[in-house]
């Protein structure tokens, strides 16, 4: 499972997912340069997840190009957000999502935001280094409000609230065509691992 334009066609059909995604300030993460596209979904646990029948059956990846207003300024990416389409699949009880999972693709997009700042960062110093492991999670902490329905599309949303030392203090939410909130926002700490403008090491 890759994010590129197979799967932008696929969420175009969805008419909430369409509205989202055809905003004037969205950008797709696959029509830039993408440092992402050598580690995404990448690793003997994400193969494991992503190759569950009927589970992850799309995913997109995208930002906006002017942040929310409560975004910090200093990051070249301050959020990043990613749709979902989930079955059946990764089901704890019937037709319910395992809570592993959730927590699973908080971590993922929480790191996959971590890295394209900490790319960043290095190639302005000529040092990149998306090869080598560049983050890791210090903290996650999970509130869950409600069982997350599966069989539909949904969306998980990372955003950066400030910088302390080596630590990414960020948020995440969860988003479903009702608006409906399956999850309190909550923080999360990725390490970067490398020399970075942006990241005191």
């Amino acid at each position: 499972m890759n994010n590129n334009a197979c799967d932008l066609q696929h969420f175009l059909k969805v008419p909430w997912c369409a509205e989202t995604l055809t905003a004037p300030n969205v950008k797709f993460l696959h029509d830039i340069e993408n440092p992402l596209r050598s580690v995404m979904n990448k690793g003997a646990f994400a193969n494991g997840i992503l190759a569950i029948p009927d589970g992850v059956r799309a995913q997109l990846a995208y930002f906006h190009q002017k942040p929310q207003e409560s975004r910090p300024i200093g990051f070249p990416f301050p959020e990043l957000c990613v749709m979902y389409d989930v079955g059946p699949g990764v089901a704890g009880w019937a037709g319910r999502g395992h809570g592993g999972f959730l927590s699973y693709l908080f971590d993922t997009v929480a790191g996959w935001l971590a890295l394209l700042n900490t790319h960043h960062a290095g190639k302005v110093q000529g040092t990149p280094q998306m090869g080598q492991p560049t983050t890791m999670t210090a903290r996650l902490e999970v509130n869950y409000r409600k069982p997350m329905i599966l069989g539909g599309v949904f969306i998980v949303t990372a955003a950066i609230n400030r910088l302390e030392g080596k630590k990414i203090p960020a948020i995440r939410e969860r988003s479903v065509a009702s608006e409906d909130m399956y999850c309190k926002k909550f923080p999360m700490g990725p390490i970067p691992r490398s020399n970075s403008n942006h990241l005191a090491i």
